[in-house]
């Protein structure tokens, strides 16, 4: 992929946006870490997470065993929707 033209790069990249079930998602993961272009792979690994909502552990996990610095990991994990059954939690009620 690094040796796609630039502008093709980006295409893929905007047109990345993966399936990840839990049995393919750390998979796919370690693929996308692999991208020696730091600026593609960056670009890869934002819309991983936006799509991670069904394997968030798995991404977690994932996200937590790599060389990336620390602030980077916390950005990458932000961007992990939460599912449509997960609620915030209830209010603390304390009186």
């Amino acid at each position: 992929m690094s040796q796609l033209p630039t502008g093709t790069r980006e295409e893929v990249a905007a047109r990345y946006h993966p399936y990840l079930p839990p049995d393919i998602a750390e998979k796919e993961f370690v693929l996308v870490m692999q991208v020696s272009d730091t600026a593609l792979r960056d670009r890869l690994l934002e819309n991983f997470m936006s799509e991670a909502q069904n394997s968030t552990d798995i991404a977690l996990r994932s996200l937590a065993r790599t060389q990336l610095p620390e602030s980077q990991k916390q950005h990458l994990a932000s961007l992990i929707p939460k599912r449509e059954n997960e609620a915030d939690p209830a209010p603390n009620d304390e009186e």
